[in-house]
């Protein structure tokens, strides 16, 4: 494997590559902010492709081998969804890993639903309004693309006006037919 292909580089190498020292880039993966893996030995590992978006997402210029685009990752649509109800976050997670075209994270918390927007920079948000614990105007403050579906099991509830505020694509009522809902993430 020559230098142009690596895929993976230690803490140390992503320092100098974007100017700082490794404790820096070790906090930053310790905080979040930078996703990395670790080795059965226990050395963390951070992939081209997460530096190369972190680089642009953080305005960091990097020095040696081009980096892969942050958006050529892997092809796959990223969906979030934000929801407390296990089961149903579960059915559809397990729905569309089967259909092969999808990454997608489940948040039942703010801080969750916060960290996965950051990493995970979902193209579709599925945001269960009955879920009030989680503000999501605040959260639409960080998610800068994609479309936000807002998920329902209260038939007789207006939600026009929070559609509207938030600029939400559609409103799905539960139970979801899960066929609908993948066209609908498809944006059929």
């Amino acid at each position: 494997m020559g230098s142009g292909s690596r895929r993976f580089f230690t803490t140390s190498e992503v320092a100098r590559r974007l100017g700082v020292t490794p404790p820096t880039v070790i906090k930053w993966v310790e905080e979040g902010e930078l996703a990395a893996h670790r080795t059965p030995g226990g050395h963390r590992r951070i992939a081209a492709t997460d530096l190369a978006e972190f680089a642009a997402r953080c305005g960091y210029e990097t020095r040696g081998q081009e980096l892969p685009s942050p958006q050529a990752k892997d092809g796959l649509t990223r969906v979030l969804i934000i929801d407390r109800e296990q089961d149903f976050a579960e059915m559809v997670v397990e729905f569309l890993q089967y259909k092969g075209t999808f990454r997608v994270a489940h948040a039942t918390s703010a801080l969750m639903a916060g960290y996965h927007i950051g990493t995970l920079r979902p193209e579709v948000i599925l945001y269960d309004v009955d879920f009030t614990e989680v503000d999501i105007s605040a959260l639409i403050g960080l998610h800068q693309t994609g479309r936000v579906l807002l998920v329902t099991s209260l038939r007789s509830r207006d939600l026009s006006a929070l559609q509207a505020s938030i600029g939400a694509a559609h409103v799905v009522e539960k139970p979801v037919k899960l066929d609908r809902l993948l066209q609908i993430i498809q944006g059929e």
